[in-house]
């Protein structure tokens, strides 16, 4: 998150911010035009003027546990793999 607002992906790709989430234990997350994403914690400080500045920027918040389901991730590929094979070796 640049100063300005302007957002990059991981990989340096531009994203326009959609939505500004916050969950239960304070973590900041991005639902962009390049996806969804949690903010990493060098840019909490640049998320946080830009919310306090106002407009666009406003927070909503939102339990961790429904996220996944909101934006279509899964936290843990390997648990749910693993889960996977269990559930096939009964």
């Amino acid at each position: 998150v640049a100063e300005g607002g302007a957002v990059h992906a991981h990989t340096g790709a531009p994203a326009r911010v959609q939505q500004v989430l916050t969950d239960e234990a304070g973590r900041v997350y991005l639902h962009t035009s390049g996806g969804f994403g949690l903010v990493h914690t060098q840019d909490v400080p640049a998320v946080a003027d830009l919310v306090e500045r106002g407009g666009a920027w406003e927070p909503q918040a939102m339990r961790a546990a429904d996220l996944p389901a909101r934006f279509s991730y899964v936290t843990s590929p390997q648990a749910r793999h693993a889960a996977r094979l269990a559930d096939t070796s009964k």
